[in-house]
C-alpha cells in the first residue's frame, strides 16, 4: 500500500529493531518490490519465542556484566565498592525484595521488579550507565536510601511522560509479538523454562522468564514463516557488538537468512548502530542512495 501510494515499482526500507523483522518478511514475500533494505539491530528471524527470549536474556546479562566491569576499573564510579560493584547490585536486589523503598505517595514502591526493569533500561545504551550507577548508589545510601533514580529509569522503559500518562509503545509491542508467536501455552510451561533462563543469565534470567502476557493472550498466534534465502537484491544488516536487545549473533543470523545479506558490525554498547559514527552512516547512506552495497562482514569501530 505504501509503494502504491508513492507510485513506485520498488521502494527502499530502513528498519530498526523490530522493524527489521517487518522488513525481512516484506523482502521474503515481495522480493520484486525491493529496491534496497537495511535492518539495524535485527533479531534472528527464525528463532522460536523461547530461543528469542533466551538470546535476549543472555544479551542483557552480558551488558550488565560489561557495566560492572567498566565500573570496577574506576574508583570514581559511584558503586566502585573496591572493584566489586556487582555486590552492591546483588545486595540491593535482595533488600528490595524484602523491603521496597518509598519514593512518593503518588507512585508505586520501588521493589525488586522495578529495579530489574531499571537495569534493563540502562543496558540499552552505555550512555545510561552513569545514570544507573548513580541510581544504585542513591538506593544503597546507608543514611537515606533514595530510589528516585531507579524509578526514573523504570519510567523511561515504560515511556512515562511528565504528566503521568504513558506512550502505548510497549502495549502495542505486546499485542504484536504475541500474535507473531504465542510461545508457551500455559503458566506451568512458562515456569518450566526458568532454569534455562537462569542458566544463561544468572542475574536477569528469572526476570526475562516470568512473563505470562503471551501465554494468556486471547488471540492465537499466526504460524511462523521460516526465512531462508530471502530477497533477490543485497540486503544490509547492521549489528552492534554490545547490543543487549538484539545481540550481534542474532543480527548475523538475519544476514545469513537473506539470499545476499551484507553484515556491518559496529563496535559499541547500545541497541542499533546507525548514527554512531561516519563509518556506519557512510556505508548505509551510500547503499540506500547509490545502491552500492558494502562487503559482507564490514566493520566500523
Amino acid at each position: 500500500m505504501i509503494r502504491r501510494a508513492l507510485d513506485e515499482e520498488t521502494i527502499s526500507f530502513f528498519g530498526f529493531s523490530y522493524g527489521s523483522e517487518l522488513g525481512a518478511h516484506w523482502v521474503n514475500l515481495f522480493p520484486n518490490t525491493v529496491r534496497a533494505a537495511v535492518f539495524d539491530g535485527a533479531a534472528d528471524p527464525n528463532a522460536s519465542f523461547l530461543q528469542g527470549g533466551l538470546d535476549q536474556a543472555a544479551g542483557f546479562e552480558g551488558q550488565l556484566n560489561a557495566f560492572f566491569a567498566d565500573c570496577a576499573t574506576r574508583e570514581t564510579c559511584p558503586i566502585y565498592n573496591k572493584g566489586k560493584p556487582e555486590e552492591v547490585f546483588d545486595k540491593l536486589l535482595v533488600r528490595l525484595e524484602r523491603d521496597p523503598l518509598f519514593v512518593s505517595s503518588k507512585r508505586t514502591l520501588v521493589n525488586e521488579g522495578i529495579a530489574y526493569t531499571a537495569a534493563v533500561d540502562a543496558m540499552y545504551s552505555d550512555s545510561l550507565w552513569p545514570t544507573f550507577a548513580e541510581a544504585l548508589a542513591d538506593a544503597t545510601d546507608p543514611k537515606v536510601p533514595d530510589a528516585t533514580g531507579l524509578l526514573a529509569l523504570y519510567d523511561d522503559y515504560y515511556q512515562r511522560r511528565s504528566d503521568g500518562t504513558y506512550d502505548n509503545l510497549l502495549e502495542a509491542f505486546t499485542a504484536i509479538s504475541c500474535v507473531d508467536d504465542q510461545g508457551a501455552t500455559s503458566v506451568e510451561e512458562v515456569d518450566s523454562y526458568i532454569p534455562q533462563f537462569t542458566a544463561v543469565a544468572p542475574r536477569l534470567g528469572a526476570y526475562f522468564s516470568a512473563g505470562y502476557n503471551c501465554t494468556l493472550w486471547p488471540v492465537p498466534s499466526v504460524p511462523q514463516v521460516e526465512l531462508s534465502d530471502a530477497g533477490n537484491v543485497p540486503i544490509v544488516v547492521v549489528g552492534t557488538t554490545g547490543d543487549a536487545a538484539t545481540p550481534l549473533a542474532s543480527s548475523r543470523k538475519m544476514a545469513e537468512a537473506m539470499s545476499d545479506g551484507r553484515l556491518i558490525t559496529v563496535t559499541g554498547n547500545q541497541h542499533t548502530g546507525y548514527g554512531t559514527g561516519k563509518c556506519v552512516n557512510g556505508l548505509v547512506d551510500n547503499y540506500l542512495v547509490k545502491l552500492e552495497a558494502p562487503k559482507n562482514e564490514s566493520t566500523c569501530k
